[in-house]
């Protein structure tokens, strides 16, 4: 059943910035078409999908991901205004030079860092 839920990192060209989406679904591929507000435009691919054994599981790890993000590296944000018009989110978007720093944070949560745990996300 773990195969039903999944963190997902997605990767789009907007026009003036390539930007990447860090988040949780059942369907990676179904949620990066389901974004975009012209494919044609932001070419979305998904970079990444890992397991989570529950959907609520896949919800804490994206919630705890998000806010480990934004404490250590908060320039990796990207405001709404610079996407919004290309993606329909509010939130949860970061710059493609984040990529690697994102993906090694998929990486140890693969290897069995929990970053929702206080002890362990310090």
């Amino acid at each position: 059943m773990g195969e039903d839920h999944a963190i997902y990192l997605l990767e789009f060209e907007l026009p003036h910035l390539p930007v990447i989406k860090l988040g949780f679904s059942s369907n990676p591929e179904f949620r990066m078409r389901q974004v975009q507000i012209d494919p044609s435009i932001t070419k979305g691919s998904v970079l990444r999908s890992i397991p989570a054994e529950t959907g609520h599981r896949a919800i804490c790890l994206e919630k705890a991901l998000h806010s480990h993000i934004k404490t250590h590296r908060p320039d990796l944000i990207v405001p709404p205004e610079l996407f919004r018009t290309h993606i329909g989110t509010t939130s949860e978007i970061y710059h493609r030079h984040g990529r690697s720093y994102i993906s090694a944070l998929l990486d140890a949560v693969v290897a069995g860092w929990d970053p929702s745990t206080p002890a362990q996300a310090a």
